[in-house]
Formats: structure tokens, sequence, C-alpha cells
């Protein structure tokens, strides 16, 4: 293959680069190295690069929010949205399990009672 001396430049260029590569486990994104240092695992989820607004108004005017932080607002209110749902649901599933419970219990003491009862002398010696 025939390299002309521009070319040959680039080429040394990306194998110089390429070296640098590395997909290691190190060198990696770990989670787990962040969670001992008590960091997040994802460095962006939170803090203040992504809270806070990118800019301000030098006369203190409210900076509108972003579109990204738009969406996390959605986000976390369909997140709110969903546990106050589900919280309904345990509450209302306790409250059945609660309510079977007792009918149980009424049905059972409807079958003691309703059982045959000693009759003549055996009633007689109590």
């Amino acid at each position: 293959m025939l390299v002309s001396k521009g070319n040959l430049i680039w080429v040394n260029a990306i194998r110089r680069q390429s070296q640098k590569f590395s997909t290691c486990k190190v060198t990696c994104f770990d989670g787990e190295w962040r969670k001992s240092l008590g960091l997040p695992e994802n460095p962006n989820a939170y803090g203040a690069l992504t809270d806070l607004p990118d800019f301000t108004y030098l006369d203190g005017r409210p900076t509108p929010p972003g579109r990204n932080l738009m969406k996390k607002r959605e986000r976390h209110r369909e997140l709110t949205r969903n546990i106050i749902e589900m919280s309904k649901q345990m509450d209302e599933i306790g409250i059945m399990n609660r309510n079977k419970e007792l009918a149980a219990k009424e049905a059972k003491l409807l079958e003691e009672r309703s059982l045959l009862k000693p009759k003549g002398n055996a009633l007689r010696k109590k």
C-alpha cells in the first residue's frame, strides 16, 4: 500500500491516539469505587452543573428553566404520582387483609357457636 507523506502523518497520529485508548477494568467507569468514596454512581445525575441554571440575570430576575430541567422536573412529578398511587394501593390492601382476617374470625366463632351443645346429664353436671 502506498502512503504519501501527508497520509503518513495522519496514520502516525491515529496510532499514537489509539495507544492511549484502553478498555481495561481499571480505566472503565466503576460505580462501586465511587460508592465506596460516598459519591453517586453517576456523576452527572445531580449536582451544581445539572441542577443550577446556566446563567443568571444581574438585575435579580429569575432565570427561565432549561429544557432538560423541565424534563427532570416532569420525571420527578411522575415518580411522585406513582409513589402516592402505590402507597394508596398498599393501604387498601392492608385494609382488605384486616377485613379478611376479621371475617375469618367471625366465621370461626359462628362455627363454634353452631356446634352441637351437650344435653341432659352432661349439662347438669356443670
